[in-house]
């Protein structure tokens, strides 16, 4: 449903969880079915609404563009040939699909971005560049808290530079 990049797959065990809950939840369907005559079509019929209900609830929530995490880091851009600010959303595409901010040498707070349908701004950076601390949304709240612990190549493709990924800002509240 949601397009991993595979170089940093490790960083997105909580995807692969909710896969496997999946798996169970389906897995005890089958199992709490009366075992008689009558429950094969039973099991079909309802293992398949059980499939497209989960289908469904991961689109929606997919389309609303909601991301749950924001991951951010820099790239040099080929317009200016200067190493830029990006932010991607956490476990899609990063390249490409990543906003521009300013220069590395400008801070990437205070400045809205757009991700999909929501505009975010990265807030709480120190000095004149450093990371940001906090994610706000498009009316001015806080949505979430960043962390700046990685410092991971991620491979780019098409002519775009590899991007150095420096942390990821973890939404705890819906836009």
């Amino acid at each position: 449903m949601i397009p991993f990049s595979h170089h940093h797959h490790h960083h997105h065990h909580h995807h692969s969880n909710d896969y496997y809950n999946h798996q169970n939840i389906l897995f005890y369907l089958f199992q709490s079915v009366p075992t008689n005559h009558t429950s094969t079509t039973t099991i079909m019929q309802f293992s398949i609404g059980s499939l497209a209900f989960l289908g469904i609830a991961a689109f929606t929530g997919f389309a609303n563009a909601q991301a749950q995490a924001v991951a951010f880091g820099q790239q040099l851009q080929n317009d200016d040939q200067t190493n830029h600010w990006v932010a991607w959303v956490e476990g899609q595409h990063a390249c490409p699909g990543m906003q521009v901010l300013d220069v590395l040498t400008k801070s990437p707070c205070d400045r809205a971005f757009n991700l999909g349908e929501v505009m975010y701004t990265f807030t709480g950076c120190s000095g004149d560049n450093g990371p940001p601390t906090a994610i706000l949304d498009s009316g001015g709240l806080q949505v979430g808290g960043c962390s700046a612990n990685a410092n991971n190549k991620i491979n780019c493709h098409d002519g775009l530079h590899d991007i150095i990924k420096h942390g990821v800002c973890t939404i705890v509240t819906g836009a």
